[in-house]
């Protein structure tokens, strides 16, 4: 089932029931966009539940929708691009394995495939506009800033223009078990310590020990990070750091026991109560608003997103996928 809560009064605009179809979905702005095996491709308005729907030759094996608001769908080793209203602008075969979408930046949209090699497509038009191989080895470590590109592979960290163009600054790390992009600041995550780098230059900025595995996006919020970095299944620290010294501002526990979910964009989480209650808290915990789905503990959320002023949930249930 996909679903739709107003945040404000709480009431449920409408729901759709799937069935046993499994669609790749996502958000932009006020839409909700639903990739389907059979290659339908859906569009549907958060808070009015009107729709467009077009169908993708080849299926749809998989569905990114872009910082930009356009849609890029994966049937085997073939990409195709779609703008906001579901027309096709252009499609792209590719040589190799399977790609998972980084980012859309600068006009170029960035594809990562298994051996962690890069390439860069025009967003309009679909040519490539670099390929960056990878041949330092496993374990690779992708992050896409306002400008550069940055990935990491044995030891060795690396940054190239987004647009294209060969190598920015290149430095040794330990092995790296993360990396981030939050505006102005490389963040890089060895297991035992957090480090910000200066995303120009490669020059470190602060370097603070942090325990624990990180778990989920950073959040950046006026100027402080939030980390949430996991001890155990469900136990979580929420560390909130000074983005300019890595200074600890505070540091707290997340909720316990239930589902939750970082919605960045927002710098909020969404937590998910047992009793089916979806909760917007901010990242320093302060309730931002509180909506009764009805859900039951045999029902599960799979992802909660936020689609301007409506919340989208999708629930699988035990007996069935939706």
């Amino acid at each position: 089932m996909l679903a739709a809560w107003n945040q404000g009064a709480g009431e449920q605009l409408w729901e759709i029931q799937l069935g046993t179809r499994w669609p790749s979905w996502g958000v932009w702005s006020d839409e909700v966009v639903l990739g389907f095996p059979d290659g339908q491709l859906v569009g549907i308005d958060a808070s009015t539940c009107e729709s467009w729907s077009i169908t993708v030759a080849g299926g749809i094996d998989d569905l990114a929708v872009t910082e930009v608001g356009s849609y890029i769908t994966r049937s085997g080793l073939e990409l195709a691009g779609f703008s906001g209203d579901g027309r096709g602008s252009w499609r792209h075969r590719t040589a190799d394995t399977i790609f998972e979408y980084i980012t859309d930046n600068a006009g170029v949209s960035v594809f990562i495939n298994q051996a962690g090699d890069l390439i860069g497509l025009d967003s309009s038009g679909g040519g490539t506009v670099f390929s960056w191989d990878n041949t330092a080895g496993r374990d690779v470590h992708v992050a896409a800033g306002e400008s550069f590109l940055y990935r990491t592979a044995a030891g060795q960290l690396t940054a190239r223009p987004i647009g294209g163009g060969g190598q920015l600054w290149n430095v040794a790390t330990e092995d790296l078990d993360g990396l981030w992009a939050v505006p102005g600041t490389l963040l890089a995550h060895d297991g035992e310590t957090l480090t910000a780098y200066e995303p120009a230059t490669g020059d470190v900025r602060w370097t603070v020990p942090f325990d624990g595995e990180i778990a989920g996006p950073m959040v950046l919020d006026h100027n402080e990070l939030h980390i949430a970095a996991r001890h155990g299944a469900l136990t979580h620290d929420l560390w909130h750091l000074e983005l300019a010294t890595g200074s600890t501002v505070a540091r707290g526990r997340a909720p316990d026991g239930t589902e939750w979910f970082v919605e960045t964009d927002d710098a909020l989480m969404l937590e998910v109560a047992d009793d089916g209650a979806v909760r917007g808290i901010t990242m320093l915990q302060r309730p931002r608003f509180e909506i009764e789905t009805g859900a039951n503990r045999v029902s599960r959320f799979t992802q909660v997103e936020l689609a301007g002023r409506a919340v989208i949930v999708t629930l699988t249930f035990s007996a069935e996928r939706f």
